[in-house]
């Protein structure tokens, strides 16, 4: 991508990998499992791209990314894999470590 400086009455000027790093700041200071999304910047617009593991951290991190100042808008790139959960899941299950009932 070029490298773009986003302008807004409400921000200085600021570059899109700025920008990127702002969005990301805010989504991995949010919760666990925004912290994994890829993501990109260009004019203020902000692409989102990755795999979480549930339809609501896909809503929250776009809404997340909406809510950084700069941004413009958002364009929702993110898969959703619920055997990611599953899978973690069966990890916790299986483990002679963890307590049983």
């Amino acid at each position: 991508m070029t490298e773009h400086v986003s302008k807004s009455p409400a921000i200085a000027d600021i570059t899109d990998t700025e920008l990127a790093k702002k969005v990301q700041l805010f989504l991995s200071g949010n919760r666990r499992g925004l912290s994994r999304i890829d993501v990109y910047a260009e004019q203020g617009s902000v692409k989102l791209s990755g795999t979480v593991w549930s339809f609501f951290l896909r809503q929250l991190a776009v809404s997340v990314a909406k809510r950084v100042t700069g941004v413009h808008g958002v364009i929702d790139d993110l898969l959703v894999d619920t055997a990611i959960i599953e899978t973690k899941t069966l990890r916790t299950n299986n483990d002679p470590r963890s307590p049983s009932d």
